[in-house]
């Protein structure tokens, strides 16, 4: 079993999460929240088998469609909160995750997280996974050895879980996804259509005629929505790319974790070192670090 860290979305946890922390004048919470998490997530499915996904700083879905996630652009500035933590999450993706020695570490440009990881969760399927995420647009990947642990509800979500609370198949989530659209990426859906309407459409219940005909009037919007919100995205196809996104098996040392702890005084992680030693070593060894004043 191996786990699929949506890495974006585990970080603005972590953001959200945790008051500010730094060392040598630059902030670290961020990165420390990750880190914590992936320990945890570590312990709890027993397995040191990670591959994190990074959304690109740009989006191919804009080119198609120009109010893609326009609701996060704004016209306010920035909170300066939300730019450090991004040069976190940035350090995170291009830095503390390899230099811990994980090899499966990715990002496309012009493609999300979620598209990465649907590439490998529909490719060929050699062991089972577990999506980490929040967000409900991978429930369309589900599959007898795909799962998603949502890391806010704290349930792991299959098959039947599905079927169960949203009454569709994962197939057919996708077409609700299209038909409802996605406030928080601000993909429009058909006017008047919400969740519920679009379940009970997908399912073939009864739903007012005057709501059914927007739908069969709205085609070309339903066209569109269907593009934003399928995953991967088009052209992941391209063959070229099943060559970046090809999962290696890991060949941890304990001197790279200790060592990128050390370089973010992430002093909790040294005094309670045995819960990543026995996860991510067969021997355990003590090691003593002199830490740097700052």
């Amino acid at each position: 079993m191996r786990l699929l860290i949506d890495g974006n979305n585990l970080a603005w946890q972590s953001y959200h999460a945790l008051p500010e922390l730094s060392f040598d004048r630059k902030r670290t919470e961020v990165a420390f929240g990750f880190l914590y998490r992936v320990i945890s997530l570590a312990e709890k499915f027993k397995t040191d088998r990670f591959a994190f996904f990074w959304d690109s700083d740009s989006w191919r879905r804009k080119e198609l469609y120009a109010g893609y996630k326009s609701n996060r652009e704004g016209s306010k500035p920035e909170d300066p909160g939300v730019h450090i933590a991004r040069q976190q999450i940035k350090k995170l993706r291009e830095d503390i995750i390899t230099s811990m020695g994980f090899k499966n570490n990715f990002w496309i440009d012009g493609y999300e997280a979620d598209d990465l990881i649907a590439y490998i969760a529909k490719g060929k399927r050699e062991e089972s996974y577990i999506i980490v995420s929040t967000d409900n647009d991978l429930l369309q990947l589900l599959d007898h050895n795909v799962r998603i642990y949502d890391t806010r509800k704290r349930v792991i979500i299959d098959l039947p879980w599905l079927f169960d609370n949203k009454k569709v198949t994962q197939s057919q989530w996708a077409e609700v996804k299209a038909l409802a659209g996605c406030q928080s990426d601000a993909v429009p859906g058909i006017s008047g259509v919400g969740e519920v309407t679009a379940i009970k459409y997908v399912r073939g219940e009864k739903i007012g005629e005057k709501v059914k005909s927007k739908i069969h009037c709205s085609q070309k919007t339903l066209e569109l929505t269907r593009r934003l919100v399928r995953l991967p995205f088009g052209g992941m196809d391209n063959k070229d790319y099943g060559k970046v996104l090809k999962l290696r098996e890991d060949e941890f040392d304990r001197r790279d974790f200790l060592t990128t702890f050390d370089r973010y005084r992430f002093i909790s992680f040294f005094k309670n070192f045995k819960k990543w030693d026995g996860i991510f070593f067969k021997k355990r060894r003590i090691y003593k670090i002199n830490w740097r004043r700052s």
